[in-house]
């Protein structure tokens, strides 16, 4: 189940917090599209002017995919909510023949528009570090585009953050997991200064930690744009 609080004022106060339920997810056999037990849990953020928005993903027959849910006024009446689709398929629901998302990150630009990093699996059934993003009209499915950027690795430590500069620009911190003949576990600090739905426009860095150092980061950028990461030390 996904609710939404919010508080204006006196928000010490537990009488002054507003609750509402919003909708509810469910899973899909092996493919479990309601992932909530992993990191990050960044899918909740506010655009510039103060919205709330949020991203989530449904198992429901007749509903499967994933959700950029969002609401522009008196956001305590769950009928000013509104969803739209932002992963692609072929025509046909079910996890199996659509792009799919875990843990996403959400990010807005100075101009609001959403930005997103995602684990996910192409409709090729390849394993990505996934890239979105929606210009304008993002209630429109149509209007939301993704690039795949990284192999991600595999295990439950693959873990990832998302920032953008002042210019609009994404920065991303990407914790790869475990590959083949030890390679893998590694922090990454990756970037992007133009066209960033083409994948060739992105790179990467490896901050040279030791190996299991660097899970879970935590990326912000300071007032010059400059990253400062916070992550869990082995």
């Amino acid at each position: 189940d996904y609710y939404y609080a919010a508080c204006d004022q006196n928000c010490t106060d537990p009488t002054q917090w507003g609750l509402i339920y919003l909708t509810s997810s469910s899973g899909i056999g092996v493919i479990d599209l309601n992932k909530d037990d992993g990191l990050p849990q960044r899918y909740f953020a506010l655009d510039p002017a103060g919205r709330p928005r949020f991203i989530y993903n449904d198992g429901v027959t007749g509903h499967v995919g994933t959700y950029y849910a969002y609401c522009d006024n008196d956001c305590l009446d769950p009928y000013q909510w509104y969803e739209t689709k932002i992963n692609k398929d072929n025509g046909n629901q079910g996890p199996f023949r659509d792009e799919d998302f875990n843990y996403p990150v959400m990010a807005f630009t100075p101009q609001g528009q959403p930005r997103v990093v995602t684990n996910g699996v192409s409709m090729q059934d390849e394993y990505y570090l996934f890239y979105l993003a929606c210009d304008n009209n993002c209630d429109l499915p149509t209007s939301w585009h993704s690039a795949h950027l990284y192999e991600p690795g595999s295990g439950p430590n693959v873990s990832y953050d998302l920032e953008i500069d002042a210019q609009g620009r994404p920065r991303v911190a990407f914790y790869e997991g475990a590959k083949l003949n030890g390679q893998g576990d590694r922090l990454f600090y990756a970037w992007c200064n133009n066209s960033c739905l083409n994948s060739g426009n992105w790179q990467r860095s490896d901050l040279g930690l030791a190996g299991d150092d660097g899970r879970g980061p935590d990326l912000e950028l300071n007032a010059a744009g400059k990253p400062r990461i916070a992550y869990a030390l082995y």
